[in-house]
């Protein structure tokens, strides 16, 4: 498999099933998954040759998860993503770049980011099926998470 990039969302299961595995049902950002995603999340990671993200998806996911509140919980969050920004190599597009594309008015910054990363190769991971069609709109690749995990239980 090509460069895997992960969409926010399972960005913030992935921080949230290593900091609090037991209450990836019961947070808000995770509750539409179940403890069996976090395995298929996981199996799909362990088969990508490499992982890449981006500065916008890395700065979503410190938003969504709060990481300024400074509560226990989000120190670890925080410790977690840290990490995570350490060890994912990171590509940079310019604003400017992104909100040149039309698709920019319906998908906004972070996933107009992702259209101009795809176009360089790699994969989309995505819970969001809505940017996987425009990703595949576009000639590019995504993999929905929601069809893979249908298609895994099957």
């Amino acid at each position: 498999m090509s460069a895997l990039i992960l969409d926010t969302n399972l960005l913030v299961l992935f921080v949230v099933s290593i900091v609090s595995p037991h209450r990836i049902q019961h947070h808000k950002l995770t509750s539409e998954f179940q403890q069996q995603d976090v395995k298929l999340l996981y199996r799909y990671l362990d088969a990508a040759d490499r992982v890449l993200t981006t500065p916008n998806i890395m700065t979503e996911a410190s938003n969504l998860l709060n990481i300024s509140e400074r509560r226990k919980t989000d120190v670890r969050y925080a410790a977690v993503l840290a990490q995570i920004a350490r060890s994912l190599p990171e590509r940079y597009v310019p604003s400017a770049n992104a909100v040149n594309r039309a698709e920019f008015s319906r998908l906004g910054l972070t996933d107009t980011v992702l259209l101009e990363v795809l176009g360089d190769g790699g994969v989309l991971f995505s819970s969001d099926g809505a940017l996987c069609r425009a990703v595949e709109a576009s000639g590019l690749r995504a993999v929905n998470f929601w069809r893979l995990r249908d298609a895994s239980s099957a």
